[in-house]
């Protein structure tokens, strides 16, 4: 997080290599266990200002964003002979929007909360001296909830409104294969491939202010993603890190509402996306502190006339800085922030006109290592 999550996949220094590249636990310098945890918070602002074109009547809805805790724990042994394993439990992704009633979006969201918890069980078999591979079986578990208005007459000029509320939850599991190579004594490289996970909300709609209930499911894709991590050490104490990424959104062309009443397919629209990331790695006070920091760009998978007020996601430009202390005992304390601007997010359609300003998010946590 300090870098960016530049070289993540590249490095093999605590517990959460077996998150970043299973492959890399072997390189661990110690055998035995390693654990890191980590716990802080994420701030989020996304205030939405409408303009000329908007003709929704109602409000620009405030500032959807809020704070919400965050963690993980991380597990990775390194045994004895060519083998290791481990095993994380986290959040990869997830999504908590509130608009104030009125909103001028509220046909695409009023509410909406998103959130995921993996478990990744992971392996890891070193080849040679210089080669290792790894398998992982990330397990995610989701629940949706969202409210959306649903107008009665022209959007334009409703005659009332109704209220839909969607509930659901699923679990899924997909695969993730990776490698992690010594190239040169100061130069590691980290290769991660994890195959889509689609997830299937199972869930209750209710349709008010009639009382009509019936089931759903909701398919939404987690894209498939090939990264491309590299450490290189300057000297004994300054690593350079770097990471490209692809994200398959492109297989996000639509929201599947699949219902006991009929189905829905909401049009999507969205492109792969590319990270790039820098950072650095540099050690002080004979290697008992050592410090991160790094900036990341990602493309945007959606455009102006395809986005909606449910996912106002843009490009986003990261920056992160971080520190961490090495106790007389061997455990590591230390903490990290990241500054994510994520655009404007414009959106541009036959109802609505306007982009977010704010759109960012604030990340703050501190781990511990042993």
């Amino acid at each position: 997080m300090g870098a960016a999550s530049a070289g993540a996949n590249a490095v093999a220094e605590d517990g959460s290599v077996g998150f970043h590249n299973a492959a890399g636990i072997v390189f661990l310098e110690e055998k035995g266990n390693h654990w890191l945890a980590s716990l802080g918070g994420l701030n989020v602002s996304a205030e939405f200002k409408s303009e000329p074109g908007t003709v929704v009547p109602g409000n620009d809805g405030g500032d959807a964003g809020s704070f919400a805790p965050a963690g993980g724990l991380f597990f990775s042994r390194k045994a004895s002979g060519k083998w290791g394993w481990g095993v994380s439990l986290l959040s990869i992704s997830g999504a908590v929007l509130d608009y104030d009633d009125g909103f001028v979006g509220r046909y695409w969201a009023e509410e909406v909360t998103l959130l995921t918890v993996n478990i990744n069980p992971a392996i890891s078999y070193r080849i040679n001296d210089r080669w290792s591979v790894g398998l992982t079986v990330p397990v995610m578990f989701g629940v949706l909830d969202m409210d959306v208005a649903v107008p009665i007459g022209p959007p334009q000029a409703p005659i009332a409104e109704g209220r839909v509320n969607i509930d659901g939850d699923d679990i899924s599991a997909t695969l993730a294969v990776s490698t992690f190579i010594e190239v040169s004594p100061r130069t590691n490289l980290g290769i991660v491939y994890a195959a889509e996970n689609e997830v299937s909300m199972g869930s209750d709609v209710t349709f008010d202010p009639v009382g009509l209930e019936f089931g759903a499911d909701v398919e939404f894709p987690f894209a498939q993603t090939l990264r491309f991590s590299i450490a290189h050490d300057i000297n004994d104490n300054v690593t350079l890190l770097g990471t490209f990424a692809w994200e398959d959104w492109s297989a996000f062309d639509s929201l599947l509402i699949s219902t006991t009443v009929g189905d829905q397919v909401v049009a999507r629209n969205w492109d792969d996306t590319q990270r790039y990331a820098l950072g650095a790695r540099w050690r002080t006070n004979g290697g008992k502190w050592t410090w991160h920091a790094g900036a990341a760009y990602d493309t945007s998978p959606t455009n102006a006339s395809d986005r909606t007020p449910d996912m106002p996601i843009d490009r986003q430009v990261r920056i992160g800085f971080g520190g961490q202390y090495e106790r007389p005992s061997g455990m590591k304390i230390g903490g990290a922030l990241t500054y994510v601007d994520m655009g404007d997010a414009r959106i541009e359609n036959d109802l609505i006109v306007g982009e977010y300003d704010p759109n960012s998010l604030i990340v703050l946590g501190v781990n511990f290592s042993w």
